[in-house]
């Protein structure tokens, strides 16, 4: 059972320290917005490289949601 995530289709962006610095980092994706309804069908994020990016940090586990039956599964 998923009991919380973050899911990058709903991510308008978040808060990171650089350089000593508060700095708010924003989904590029919301400058490629190109639907009218993307507050309901969320961003369109590009996946492709998402677990060679998972791969490189210090996360143990992702999910995927799967659009046709709408339920989450864990990446092997």
């Amino acid at each position: 059972m998923l009991k919380g995530g973050l899911l990058a289709h709903y991510t308008l962006g978040y808060y990171h320290t650089y350089d000593g610095r508060p700095t708010f980092e924003v989904n590029p994706y919301l400058f490629r917005i190109d639907q009218d309804n993307w507050v309901r069908a969320g961003l369109p994020v590009d996946q492709r490289d998402f677990n060679q990016v998972l791969s490189n940090t210090q996360y143990r586990r992702a999910y995927i949601l799967l659009e046709q039956t709408n339920e989450f599964r864990e990446l092997p």
